[in-house]
């Protein structure tokens, strides 16, 4: 409405310079500068000065557009003074599609000034990778303030050559680890592995990669999580190391995915002894589960545990719980051997007894013999959140004895 009103006085008389005086100071008040600027410029072109009342407004003019340019040439600093997992979480996420920074699509406010580009590079910066994608400029700069990174297909022969050492990298998602690159890897693991926590990769069947030489290589990981790895036995075949393997025990996290090599109960213990505060772990194919009765033994700290006799699984088991510092106790079981192939039950009943009074999640899908002996006294689980069993008969092939191998969920849990 003040605006019509200004324009309403210019028309009436566009050599007034009391018009554009009350005109630019609505720009300006609006934060509009640069339009306040152009209007007072216009004012000063055309406006009169013919008595004292007009000189005065002219002044006025002059008076008023210098403050606009005052104004403009002010920059609020407020990037330098926000916390930097405000600048990685918030404002970074907030100007792009997601957190992570594409080498194809760089973050369009990275150069703004000086400030934001060290701000930024302070800050927990996340690249996703391609394996034929040529390396700016801008990642060689940043490359040892890089916090996480997510490599499509680690490919060497397409010119990858990480530069520098990467030494703020915690995070790394990794894919591709073929036979070819192997060794060409494991070099750039060595690199660069020291200063990582958490680590996600995926191999192709035919490497030789396995736990200890990634453990080798990251002894400070607090997660790792594979998938293809040739088995969980401790010797390499890559390499032939001088001394055995020493505890880690930082890691918390073991989650060995579609091995291709199952586990037996040996390897199972010679695996677990070097992570003795291990919270969570994930174990798949394993075909021993003379394992769940004493696990404790050997990982007093775990809390989440899931295990399978199948060599892969169309989707992990989700695990939504946080886990404790003080628990000593498992809190979430996974066991599946639909046909009975493998496990024995009374290795998961004395399991379930011994963790009773802890366990929030259980799915049991394990097949049974029809003359198992009779379930034991009740069990009470006053944690318990979610219980799943495989009440169905099993498809599997029929036995000399005559009968199929079921489920039966009543030993689970009697009230």
């Amino acid at each position: 409405m003040a605006l019509r009103d200004t324009n309403a006085i210019l028309k009436l008389n566009p050599t007034l310079a009391l018009g554009y005086l009350l005109k630019g100071k609505l720009y300006s008040y609006y934060g509009l500068q640069r339009k306040a600027i152009e209007v007072f410029d216009q004012g000063l072109t055309m406006a009169r000065r013919m008595d004292d009342e007009e000189q005065q407004h002219y002044q006025q003019l002059l008076t008023a557009k210098a403050d606009a340019e005052m104004i403009q040439q002010k920059g609020v600093d407020f990037i330098s003074k926000l916390p930097l997992d405000v600048v990685s979480t918030i404002i970074v996420p907030l100007l792009m599609d997601d957190e992570k920074w594409s080498l194809t699509k760089p973050c369009p406010y990275f150069q703004v000034c000086k400030s934001w580009h060290e701000r930024f590079a302070r800050g927990k910066l996340c690249y996703d990778v391609s394996d034929n994608e040529t390396y700016p400029a801008q990642l060689v700069s940043l490359s040892n303030n890089i916090h996480s990174m997510e490599i499509d297909n680690y490919y060497p022969e397409a010119g990858f050559r990480m530069p520098g050492q990467l030494t703020a990298l915690r995070h790394m998602k990794i894919a591709g680890i073929a036979p070819a690159n192997e060794l060409h890897f494991a070099s750039w693991l060595r690199k660069i592995g020291g200063s990582l926590y958490e680590l996600e990769i995926l191999l192709t069947r035919g490497t030789m990669l396995n736990g200890r030489d990634i453990m080798e290589r990251c002894p400070h990981l607090s997660s790792l999580i594979t998938y293809n790895v040739m088995s969980a036995d401790m010797v390499s075949k890559l390499h032939q190391y001088s001394s055995f393997m020493r505890p880690i025990p930082s890691l918390v996290r073991l989650e060995l995915h579609s091995l291709r090599h199952p586990v037996n109960l040996q390897q199972a213990l010679s695996l677990l002894q070097y992570y003795p505060s291990l919270q969570s772990l994930v174990l798949y194919p394993c075909h021993d589960s003379n394992l769940l009765p004493i696990i404790h033994q050997h990982c007093p700290c775990l809390q989440t545990l899931v295990i399978s006799t199948q060599s892969a699984m169309i989707s992990a088991p989700e695990q939504r719980m946080q886990h404790q510092n003080n628990q000593r106790r498992l809190r979430f079981i996974y066991v599946q051997d639909e046909y009975a192939y493998h496990y024995n039950i009374e290795d998961i009943r004395q399991c379930m007894i011994t963790h009773s009074a802890t366990f929030e999640s259980a799915t049991i899908l394990v097949g049974t013999l029809n003359d198992d002996p009779d379930p034991p006294p009740a069990v009470q689980f006053p944690r318990l959140r979610r219980l799943r069993c495989s009440l169905h008969t099993c498809h599997g092939p029929r036995y000399s004895d005559g009968g199929y191998r079921i489920m039966h969920p009543h030993w689970i849990m009697l009230n």
